[in-house]
């Protein structure tokens, strides 16, 4: 499926493919399990830099937030949960776009 903007121009009304304005955007899902020996500060390593605020971080069924005074950070490809996020075993959906 190729997404489209109606876009104006004057008063002429053009279709534009979306890729040919935000360029060439993938989406990805990566899952982890979290593992039996939690330590504060864990870390995972997605296979791609997410575009930025592009991704969602849910664990064990919960949306987790972005910040240091919250869930995780993120810095290039890499996610570090804070204390206390990931307290026990279970798995870690990350959908995003890069």
């Amino acid at each position: 499926m190729v997404l489209k903007v109606r876009a104006f121009e004057g008063n002429s009304e053009k279709i534009i493919p979306l890729d040919l304005i935000t360029g060439s955007i993938v989406r990805d899902r990566e899952i982890f399990n979290i593992p039996a020996n939690i330590q504060i500060g864990d870390i995972i390593t997605l296979g791609f830099t997410p575009i930025q605020f592009s991704e969602t971080v849910i664990v064990n069924g919960l949306v987790m937030t972005e910040g240091a005074s919250y869930d995780y950070t993120i810095s290039g490809n890499t996610i570090t949960f804070n204390g206390g996020v990931l307290t026990q075993t279970g798995h870690i959906l990350v959908n995003y776009s890069y």
